[in-house]
Protein backbone atom coordinates (compact mmCIF):
# COMPACT_ATOMS: atom_id res chain seq x y z
CA UNK A 1 0.00 0.00 0.00
CA UNK A 2 1.33 3.43 -0.85
CA UNK A 3 1.35 6.59 0.98
CA UNK A 4 -1.58 7.79 -0.67
CA UNK A 5 -3.77 4.78 -0.32
CA UNK A 6 -2.68 4.44 3.61
CA UNK A 7 -4.22 8.63 4.17
CA UNK A 8 -6.97 7.41 2.20
CA UNK A 9 -7.92 4.91 4.19
CA UNK A 10 -7.16 6.89 7.52
CA UNK A 11 -9.98 9.57 5.98
CA UNK A 12 -12.07 7.03 5.86
CA UNK A 13 -11.79 5.48 9.44
CA UNK A 14 -11.78 9.00 11.13
CA UNK A 15 -14.58 9.81 9.61
CA UNK A 16 -16.74 6.91 10.29
CA UNK A 17 -15.61 7.69 14.32
CA UNK A 18 -17.30 11.10 13.57
CA UNK A 19 -20.57 10.48 15.23
CA UNK A 20 -18.24 9.49 18.34
CA UNK A 21 -16.98 12.28 18.50
CA UNK A 22 -20.26 14.35 18.28
CA UNK A 23 -21.30 13.32 22.18
CA UNK A 24 -17.90 14.84 23.40
CA UNK A 25 -18.22 18.40 21.98
CA UNK A 26 -17.82 20.98 19.35
CA UNK A 27 -14.14 21.35 20.26
CA UNK A 28 -13.29 17.50 19.42
CA UNK A 29 -15.41 17.84 15.75
CA UNK A 30 -13.73 21.15 15.19
CA UNK A 31 -10.20 19.59 15.43
CA UNK A 32 -11.51 16.04 13.68
CA UNK A 33 -12.99 18.35 10.88
CA UNK A 34 -9.88 20.55 10.56
CA UNK A 35 -7.54 16.47 10.56
CA UNK A 36 -9.56 15.21 7.98
CA UNK A 37 -9.54 18.49 5.45
CA UNK A 38 -5.84 18.67 5.99
CA UNK A 39 -5.93 14.95 5.18
CA UNK A 40 -8.07 15.63 1.81
CA UNK A 41 -6.12 18.82 0.95
CA UNK A 42 -2.12 16.79 1.23
CA UNK A 43 -3.52 13.52 -0.94
CA UNK A 44 -4.63 16.48 -3.43
CA UNK A 45 -1.37 17.98 -3.12
CA UNK A 46 0.67 14.92 -4.09
CA UNK A 47 3.02 15.35 -1.56
CA UNK A 48 4.20 12.48 0.40
CA UNK A 49 5.86 14.18 2.87
CA UNK A 50 2.19 16.15 3.76
CA UNK A 51 0.27 13.24 3.37
CA UNK A 52 2.70 11.38 5.59
CA UNK A 53 1.92 14.10 8.31
CA UNK A 54 -1.42 14.16 7.90
CA UNK A 55 -1.90 10.67 8.28
CA UNK A 56 0.32 10.57 11.86
CA UNK A 57 -2.34 13.59 12.90
CA UNK A 58 -5.66 11.50 11.59
CA UNK A 59 -4.30 8.46 13.37
CA UNK A 60 -4.24 10.38 16.78
CA UNK A 61 -8.27 9.92 17.04
CA UNK A 62 -9.62 6.64 18.46
CA UNK A 63 -13.10 5.35 20.11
Amino acid sequence: MNVAEKLAREIRRVAGLRHHYEEIGDVAILLMDAALEQGCKAIGSGDPIAMIAAGQDLEGFSE
